[in-house]
């Protein structure tokens, strides 16, 4: 019994040594995942200081800090003995954006909003009543949701002529007619067919009948 005692006594000890001096301080903060927002805002987010003993950098409140962050979906913090924090951080994926005086309102796939910045080249723009309308503008992020990597380099904007009108501003001045926000999915492959083909006006709103002029 003295014997375990004396082990015990000498983990607290040590374990005090580690905790409550610099021995296994922080001295590297890595991050990965980020695209869009630097390194440094993410370490100043995460509120974690080098120097501080590494066991006891709250990991939960240094996660949160990150993810307060607009462009961070989720993030994550770990240690890493016996001198490294890591900083994992998921953005959100800017699907499309519309314009206001204050900027460029990026969105989610979900149509959510979640920040005020430039937006990235793949994202597409959002005119007409999808800039004020949110039930409008939510058709027109379904619509942005569905398309394939190349459609999203091809489509400049997406005008939302009504409720049911949604009309595609592809690259050399050509448009395409997609009508009502509504079987997206089919109206994606056949966006992918008309971007290949010559013509400067098609109609997918039937996307089992397209037409061109």
């Amino acid at each position: 019994m003295a014997i375990s005692a004396a082990v015990v006594v000498t983990l607290a000890v040590l374990w005090s040594v580690v905790a409550f001096t610099p021995l296994m301080s922080v001295k590297h903060i890595e991050v990965e995942g980020n695209a869009h927002v630097s390194s440094e805002d993410v370490v100043n987010a995460s509120g974690v200081q080098e120097g501080t003993p590494l066991a006891r950098v709250n990991m939960r409140n240094a996660a949160s800090g990150v993810a307060s962050i607009p462009w961070v979906k989720t993030a994550t913090a770990s240690r890493s003995w016996p001198s490294t924090i890591k900083l994992s951080v998921t953005e959100n994926d800017a699907v499309a954006f519309f314009n206001q005086e204050d900027g460029a309102h990026l969105l989610d796939a979900e149509g959510r909003e979640f920040a005020v910045d430039t937006p990235p080249e793949n994202a597409v723009e959002l005119t007409g009543s999808a800039a004020t309308d949110e039930t409008v503008r939510k058709g027109a992020v379904d619509i942005a949701g569905t398309f394939s990597e190349h459609a999203r380099e091809s489509v400049e904007s997406i005008e939302a002529r009504g409720k049911h009108d949604y009309v595609l501003h592809v690259k050399e001045g050509r448009t395409v007619a997609w009508g009502a926000s509504e079987d997206n999915r089919n109206k994606s492959l056949a966006l992918d067919t008309v971007l290949q083909r010559e013509g400067a006006e098609f109609n997918i709103t039937n996307p089992q009948l397209v037409t061109v002029r």
